[in-house]
């Protein structure tokens, strides 16, 4: 009786490890994916404000200068979009059992 009781104890402390595990790992995903959203809206923005002289100019030989200030703005977003991703393998450990049982407050979420 006190195996099965020991046993099924440390199941489930087991399994309180793996959901806070997964946990963490949702709230990650979600503020990656805020992150990425708000980056989007930037592209999207930037893309609905250019118009037809800024294309011309960033595309003439002579308008380097204008070249490398959007392939600059392009590597920006590049870099966000990358610093954005969500890696499985950078999921913290979950807190000890004993701390992982106790309430958290939780942040507000972005809408």
């Amino acid at each position: 009786m006190l195996r099965r009781a020991r046993a099924s104890e440390a199941e489930r402390q087991k399994l309180a490890t793996a959901t806070a595990t997964q946990q963490n790992a949702l709230q990650q995903c979600e503020a990656k994916n805020a992150k990425l959203y708000a980056v989007g809206q930037e592209v999207l923005n930037a893309y609905e404000s250019m118009d037809v002289t800024t294309v011309i100019a960033a595309r003439q030989p002579f308008a380097t200068k204008s070249r490398v200030k959007y392939e600059q703005i392009a590597q920006e977003y590049g870099d966000k979009l990358y610093d954005g991703r969500f890696d499985p393998r950078a999921v913290a450990a979950p807190a000890p059992a004993s701390e992982a049982s106790a309430p958290h407050a939780e942040a507000p979420k972005a809408p």
